[in-house]
């Protein structure tokens, strides 16, 4: 692959990344939105603590992806069809047991999760909830986390992008035209779940078409290094969904809704700026693989990187905050930092621990 082609590909993976992004921010501000006015806060939180409860399955994942993607960089760039055909036949073998112990998960988790918000929900409400809820994220694994890891390695991640803008667009309609009609809020999640389903196999049926890479006859092939990513993984898995899961336990569905929709900013500058991230690791996996120095182009990327989440997130923290502290009562932590009297109001408390993340 020459640089301008390398260059075109970036810059289509971080302009539609960008764009994702934002239609990503937009479809959950309108779902919270909704869902709050037409079925109230509580359900707001129990939607957004079962997704949480739910993301927990990526520990099993074992950060066997990121492995996965950089063992296909080689491959791609020598254009040996047979080993990326064995690497994914590997990966979807390795997928397709995550979803089978997933729909395990799931089962127990549908029996158990009632129990714990029992005071606010019907048993076989929240089970339903959970399951339906459910639906999307055994697709991703079944169907699409295979060619979607291989969409990326090829410096395709713009195909991937556009096929979640579709999907996000179409069950904002379905959504709109859904909340006209009055339907429940299970209808509501079953139909965007079957929405989100379709990525997946469009994912899948577009890789098929476009390259010989079918993966059936190739099961038996070892990925060596399917463990080297594990701690850091299960790092990044617990550290990103343990604070719903923590408030779902403790506190209430109303409190989880609230923090929710304000964790919606957070999570809206950090997926625009993890946008610069998503498609251009793939530009330097096949620049290595073919022997180039990459110091010095990846200086200019890092610098760019930090000085974009810099004014980012500091651009956050000033505007996030309502301005009129003088109703409001703060919460005095002389008792926990050395610096004399300090003190924060709740809510900032809220939004560091966020920004934490």
């Amino acid at each position: 692959m020459n640089d301008q082609t390398r260059k075109k590909r970036m810059t289509l993976n971080v302009v539609t990344n960008i764009l994702l992004k934002l239609v990503t921010l937009f479809y959950g501000f309108l779902m919270a939105k909704i869902i709050i006015s037409e079925y109230g806060s509580g359900t707001n939180g129990l939607v957004n603590s079962i997704t949480n409860f739910l993301a927990y399955v990526a520990l099993l994942e074992s950060g066997f992806g990121p492995v996965i993607k950089s063992m296909l960089y080689k491959p791609i760039a020598k254009d040996d069809n047979e080993t990326i055909k064995k690497i994914l036949a590997a990966a979807e073998s390795f997928f397709k047991k995550i979803s089978y112990i997933f729909v395990i998960y799931v089962v127990g988790l549908a029996i158990i999760y009632p129990l714990i918000v029992s005071g606010e929900f019907d048993f076989a409400a929240t089970s339903a909830l959970v399951v339906i809820l459910a639906i999307s994220v055994f697709s991703e694994y079944y169907f699409g986390m295979t060619y979607g890891l291989f969409l990326q390695a090829e410096q395709k991640n713009y195909v991937v992008s556009l096929i979640k803008i579709a999907t996000y667009l179409i069950n904002i309609i379905l959504v709109l035209i859904m909340t006209k009609l009055g339907v429940s809020v299970y209808a509501l999640e079953l139909v965007c779940g079957v929405v989100f389903v379709m990525k997946s196999v469009l994912q899948r049926m577009y890789v098929e078409k476009l390259y010989d890479i079918k993966t059936r006859s190739h099961e038996k092939y070892e990925i060596k290094q399917k463990w080297d990513g594990l701690a850091q993984h299960i790092a990044f898995a617990i550290h990103s969904n343990t604070d719903i899961v923590v408030l779902t336990l403790f506190s209430t569905l109303d409190e989880v809704s609230v923090y929710a929709v304000y964790y919606l900013a957070v999570k809206g500058v950090k997926s625009i700026v993890e946008a610069f991230i998503t498609g251009i690791d793939a530009s330097f996996g096949d620049l290595l693989a073919r022997g180039k120095d990459i110091k010095k182009r990846f200086g200019k990327y890092e610098t760019l990187y930090f000085t974009v989440s810099t004014i980012c997130f500091a651009t956050l923290i000033v505007m996030i905050l309502p301005h009129s502290w003088e109703s409001m009562n703060p919460v005095n932590l002389t008792s926990f930092l050395p610096y004399g009297n300090f003190a924060l109001h709740p809510v900032e408390l809220l939004i560091i621990f966020m920004i934490s993340q």
